[in-house]
């Protein structure tokens, strides 16, 4: 998506944005400066909207649905409402904003009556609206993977070079955790709580199951299902996306453009294989294998020279170590290869 579609409008339209506005929690407020970190163009028009949003002021009114054709009006007219506080001493008048910009508020204000309304239509008790959760954070560096479980005692192991964050406990109607890096989830079932896996822009919505998430920084994004169902969506949207569902077999490569986004089967051993200490090449080229052994066993790999796009290795190492992969890929590819300490060189040429 290009910065210049990213304007007021957008911001004022975006129910995730007035909501983290209104309400901020820390898991939104770290994806908020993440997102400005990359996209700094687009600060002025970020702050602009913030600024709007915090100088909305909607009361807790019973009978908000009803009113919002009559606020929306006097929004386009440019009247007065008994729903905004006076601006009079404030830098921003609303009042004096353009027609273009007033349409955008209006949009704005219509998420916020439909919360509104939503949250005075299923109410939430005071200790659920207000619990500040503490967020816990577990990392794994390269060559070094982890077990546990999650506060619902749903089980994740933690690839190498890799990160999630969950809240002490899962507070309300949702369990959701943040991934950086690669993680199996065996999820408890919990009808009543839904589960989320938010990762690299995409979300995976559990419905009781067994899966792999992969989304590491700068690579696609993948999900692959063993059993159970999932369904995927873009985190952040333009507009409504219809989230694809994976049955078990299946994984979804995440383009950019969610809507070309691949759903295909896949080699089990090559998507789960890694949490049973299994290595598994299948086809793979120089600079695959050598992301994979710098991330399994926490080492530098550097290649002399540049093999042809034909070069390409298959195998299945099993708890080996570093010394007996190089062995059988040497075996399987003719190379040669040096091992300094936690530094690799390998040579491909025969």
């Amino acid at each position: 998506m290009e910065d210049r579609k990213f304007d007021i409008d957008y911001f004022l339209s975006n129910r995730y944005f007035v909501s983290w506005v209104r309400n901020p929690a820390e898991e939104s407020d770290e994806f908020w400066q993440k997102w400005l970190q990359n996209h700094p163009q687009c600060h002025e028009a970020f702050y602009q909207a913030k600024g709007l949003v915090e100088k909305i002021y909607f009361e807790e009114y019973p009978h908000a649905a009803q009113q919002k054709d009559v606020i929306l009006d006097r929004i386009l007219r440019d009247e007065p409402s008994i729903h905004f506080e006076d601006a009079a001493e404030t830098p921003i008048r609303i009042l004096q904003l353009s027609p273009f910009i007033i349409r955008a508020i209006a949009a704005c204000l219509l998420v916020i009556l439909a919360a509104t309304y939503i949250f005075s239509a299923y109410p939430v008790s005071d200790n659920e609206a207000t619990a500040s959760v503490a967020f816990l954070t577990k990392e794994n560096p390269y060559g070094q993977k982890s077990a546990f479980f999650l506060p619902d005692k749903s089980r994740v192991i933690l690839n190498a070079g890799s990160k999630i964050s969950y809240p002490e406990t899962f507070e309300g109607s949702k369990r959701e955790v943040f991934l950086e890096g690669e993680a199996y989830f065996d999820v408890t079932h919990d009808e009543s709580r839904t589960f989320r896996v938010h990762a690299e822009g995409v979300v995976t919505q559990v419905h009781g199951t067994a899966f792999t998430v992969q989304a590491f920084k700068g690579e696609e994004v993948s999900v692959a299902l063993e059993r159970g169902l999932v369904s995927v969506y873009p985190s952040e949207q333009e507009k409504p996306v219809i989230p694809l569902y994976l049955k078990p077999g299946e994984m979804l490569t995440v383009h950019e453009d969610f809507d070309r986004s691949v759903k295909s089967t896949f080699d089990h051993d090559q998507q789960f294989g890694w949490k049973d200490g299994k290595l598994v090449f299948k086809s793979a080229n120089i600079p695959t294998v050598i992301k994979a052994l710098e991330r399994w066993y926490g080492v530098d790999v550097t290649v002399l020279d540049s093999p042809s796009s034909q070069w390409k290795v298959s195998g299945v190492f099993k708890q080996e170590s570093l010394q007996n992969v190089l062995e059988g890929i040497k075996y399987a590819r003719n190379i040669s290869y040096e091992i300094n300490g936690d530094h690799i060189t390998i040579n491909t040429a025969p």
